[in-house]
């Protein structure tokens, strides 16, 4: 299926060696990797592993294994959190890995964010405590040993932005894949932040694989007894860090607060062959951005062939869902008789802003009369960047898919617990929307393994039994 792209394009795509224009011009490595068929769709459990009762509340592995093989999960989310337990749960992580390993299981490692990181009596979680770098690196350290530790995790990522500046994220995923490229960084990060005028992923496209996009229907009030619109909200957040139709795209990002002048730009350009007796020229391409504001005249995406612009669109408003062509008519007289010409996408200022945060992504160029190679930006070569100052980012980011998280546990601000009705429509959504290649999967927020509907302290219901066998009928039919 198809993504949904403003006037063409989209931002992101799987992983892969990325170029990253940054102040720093550091360069960010990944592993690119083409796979003939599709991946199997994740079928995930997050934390609520069964614990001995016991003083300490060790997590009992062989049972909580049993639980997950039983409900047909293949990838569990392992929570390292609040204070002292977290230190002695990541003690339990290698025996965990090796059993899960044993039982056909994938481990992702959850960290929580500082907001989360304490317990009631005010410790912060062992051995690493707020270093989340150590952490990273740790974590990857572990995924060498054991390879079904594919990927990390911190919840409530940008509810964090102090901690998680695109520098500080920059160090940690970095230091993660110096040990491990293949391992995957996935923040839970909410719709609000991905979609439209306040999302914030633009800076940090670059040192993100993929996302864990909990379901809370709020794009329609935060409420998670109504699964309508789980659909058209996971669809806008792929639509947001996908690529149109290639393994990686063009990015180009723009910050917030921050002043441009007229005319600044930032931009790939490279050398096309021209056929100068083409009978036709054409060209065809992606673009999307993620500005949804009114603010119009300033910002725009554009196309450029030997210094005459052959393609602009402002960025302000809606993003449209056409992709572009351009037509013999404007090509001709640029390139007839000409064995060779350049080729520019870019992000332009016509006006000087002093506060408009955008990222603008390019995909899919094709040529007809000339050859334009690398249109789809996977080998991450043969386009040479520039910009008009370095608060520009731009880099060659890959294709992402949401993991999407159903709650099927109560929040404590949630007057009642998530139905299994709730929770088979909203992972049956997951599934179904893998299947369409919108999703990588499903994720389950603290799945029943318990055995029992369970209760918190004022005896307020939190969490269904039946949820348990609602999650294991769906993903036994997967």
């Amino acid at each position: 299926m198809r993504r949904l792209f403003i006037s063409g394009i989209t931002a992101a795509v799987a992983f892969g060696a990325m170029v990253l224009g940054v102040p720093t011009e550091a360069t960010a490595a990944g592993s690119v990797t083409a796979t003939a068929a599709a991946a199997p769709p994740i079928k995930g459990d997050y934390a609520t592993p069964i614990r001995y009762a016991d003083t300490n509340k060790d997590i009992d592995v062989d049972a909580t294994i049993a639980k997950l093989t039983g409900a047909h999960v293949n990838t569990y989310a392992y929570l390292i959190c609040y204070g002292l337990r977290g230190g002695r749960d990541w003690n339990t992580l290698p025996a965990f890995l090796s059993a899960a390993a044993d039982a056909g299981i994938d481990v992702w490692v959850y960290i929580c964010p500082p907001s989360e990181s304490k317990d009631t009596a005010g410790n912060e979680m062992p051995p690493y405590y707020l270093d989340y770098v150590q952490w990273a690196t740790e974590i990857a350290e572990l995924s060498v040993t054991y390879p079904n530790l594919t990927g990390w995790a911190i919840d409530d990522f940008f509810g964090n932005a102090a901690k998680y500046t695109r520098a500080y994220t920059e160090s940690m995923v970095n230091a993660a894949r110096a040990v491990n490229p293949a391992i995957k960084f996935r923040p839970v990060v909410y719709y609000s932040q991905l979609v439209g005028y306040s999302n914030m992923m633009g800076a940090y496209r670059y040192y993100i694989d993929g996302v864990i996009f909990p379901y809370r229907n709020d794009s329609s009030g935060t409420d998670m007894t109504n699964s309508a619109n789980a659909d058209p909200e996971t669809r806008a957040v792929y639509d947001a860090i996908s690529c149109a139709g290639s393994a990686r795209c063009a990015h180009f990002y723009f910050p917030g607060n921050t002043v441009s002048a007229a005319g600044w730009k930032t931009s790939y350009s490279t050398t096309v062959s021209v056929n100068p007796t083409a009978s036709s020229y054409g060209l065809t391409f992606d673009v999307w951005d993620d500005f949804t504001g009114a603010t119009a005249g300033y910002r725009y995406a554009r196309v450029v062939v030997d210094n005459t612009v052959v393609f602009s669109r402002d960025v302000a408003g809606t993003p449209a869902s056409t992709a572009v062509s351009v037509s013999d008519a404007v090509l001709r007289p640029l390139l007839a008789g000409k064995s060779s010409a350049t080729l520019r996408v870019e992000m332009y200022d016509a006006k000087a802003v002093t506060n408009f945060h955008t990222a603008v992504t390019f995909d899919s160029i094709t040529g007809t009369g000339f050859t334009v190679t690398n249109g789809d930006f996977d080998s991450g070569t043969g386009w040479t960047p520039a910009r008009s100052s370095s608060v520009y980012l731009y880099g060659f980011v890959p294709n992402m898919k949401p993991t999407l998280m159903t709650y099927a546990s109560k929040l404590a601000r949630e007057a009642i617990a998530p139905s299994p009705t709730y929770v088979g429509a909203v992972v049956d959504t997951a599934l179904d929307l893998a299947t369409a290649g919108i999703t990588d999967g499903s994720l389950i927020y603290c799945l029943n393994k318990s055995g029992s509907d369970t209760y918190d302290t004022n005896n307020v219901l939190t969490s269904y039994a039946a949820s348990y066998n609602v999650v294991a009928s769906i993903y036994g039919a997967a």
